[in-house]
């Protein structure tokens, strides 16, 4: 039928954009292209059961005990939208606790995120952070840079102790945030949401010193400056 081409033509669409390789990998993005998927597929399903009897069709459709059960969202993808959403604010404004449900109630509406998502994320903690002193710096900054890939080759033993001296290896990843203050300094920050005992971020520095170090390279080296401060942003209570 020329409707399930259709259908099939854009499935394979939605697979193409998520999985192309020049598409940017921003999470939110290869969400929505895996919802695109989803949608599609179950108009699929729609019209191929559409012949079928109520009683056929309730025993196509009837969802599996496993999943009757209330799923809660993991510590990982609560991160991730809190990363999502830092990522969405607008710095240049002073939100309050009703804007920012408002944002969260838009990212809804517009699909980059699920109503479950949506309820997971802490209205409060964002609202700590547009009050917080980094807030602050960038309300006031020159210039600001987030989710920021990049690519860095660097001696494959400072990965591998096992690699031999001349062992070389290419290393990609995203930075979180970099910004020019109002005093022309380059700060590099990136975000975590780890559990931090007594809020003694300290202890995330000490955990997350190499791949800071390893931005702070990646970034001097795009930009042909130094980096004047780089440090790790605890996004939790």
């Amino acid at each position: 039928m020329e409707a399930d081409n259709d259908i099939d033509d854009l499935i394979k669409m939605a697979r193409k954009k998520v999985n192309d390789n020049n598409f940017k990998e921003k999470k939110e993005e290869l969400l929505y292209g895996e919802r695109i998927i989803n949608n599609v597929e179950h108009k699929k399903d729609e019209e191929l059961n559409s012949g079928l009897s109520n009683e056929e069709n309730s025993i196509l459709t009837a969802k599996p005990k496993f999943l009757e059960k209330v799923q809660t969202l993991t510590a990982a993808q609560k991160g991730t939208l809190m990363h999502l959403c830092v990522q969405k604010l607008d710095e240049k404004k002073e939100y309050t606790k009703d804007d920012l449900k408002e944002f969260i109630k838009n990212l809804q509406d517009k699909h980059i995120i699920s109503e479950k998502e949506a309820n997971s994320i802490s209205v409060d903690l964002l609202l700590k952070y547009t009050k917080s002193e980094l807030w602050q710096e960038l309300k006031q900054a020159q210039e600001i840079h987030k989710e920021e890939p990049f690519y860095i080759q660097i001696p494959a033993q400072e990965i591998y102790d096992e690699a031999s001296e001349d062992e070389m290896i290419l290393v990609q990843g995203i930075i979180d945030l970099y910004y020019i203050d109002k005093d022309r300094k380059l700060i590099l920050v990136d975000y975590k949401t780890d559990y931090v005992p007594d809020g003694d971020v300290s202890k995330l520095e000490e955990k997350y010193r190499v791949q800071l170090n390893l931005y702070k390279r990646a970034l001097e080296g795009a930009l042909g400056r130094n980096v004047d401060k780089a440090m790790i942003w605890a996004l939790r209570k």
